[in-house]
């Protein structure tokens, strides 16, 4: 993958329920839920150079009027990641994007028997991966101070 994306090995990892075994997103229908076969495998890239690309590539899908998530997409972008779930085909940026991944995905179903759905997260910087991450796991602790998730 990293040879594909062009990118150091160290700049790739797995997050989430399938690092983790469980899942910590602060959601009271999804926290502490096992990693089963119908989670998706989470992948955190950090990377300036793709984060900057990508969010130019939604800008400018938001200037032809081409991007309904757009509350959701300034909010990532705000905390310094972008999210590649299902990129828009309408930007020459994503359509590469997908032309470099679909290769990845296909080998880890292939050599590694890997079922589930595959998920891009694309970080500006390690300090942004952490800043989200810590965020989620600080929500958490609130839910469980507050007996939310009993």
């Amino acid at each position: 993958m990293s040879e594909r994306l062009n990118i150091h090995p160290n700049n790739i990892a797995i997050v989430g329920s399938a690092k983790l075994g469980f899942s910590i997103t602060p959601k009271d229908d999804k926290c502490f839920s096992p990693f089963a076969d119908k989670s998706d495998l989470d992948i955190a890239i950090v990377s300036s150079e793709i984060f900057r690309s990508s969010w130019t590539a939604f800008l400018e899908l938001a200037e032809k009027g081409y991007l309904p998530s757009y509350k959701s997409v300034t909010s990532n972008i705000f905390r310094r990641f972008v999210s590649l779930k299902k990129p828009d085909h309408r930007s020459e940026f994503f359509r590469e994007w997908n032309g470099l991944v679909e290769p990845c995905k296909k080998d880890l179903q292939v050599l590694f028997s890997i079922t589930h759905d595959i998920n891009y997260r694309i970080y500006e910087s390690w300090e942004a991966v952490e800043y989200y991450h810590c965020q989620g796991i600080q929500k958490l602790k609130k839910m469980i101070e507050d007996g939310e998730n009993d």
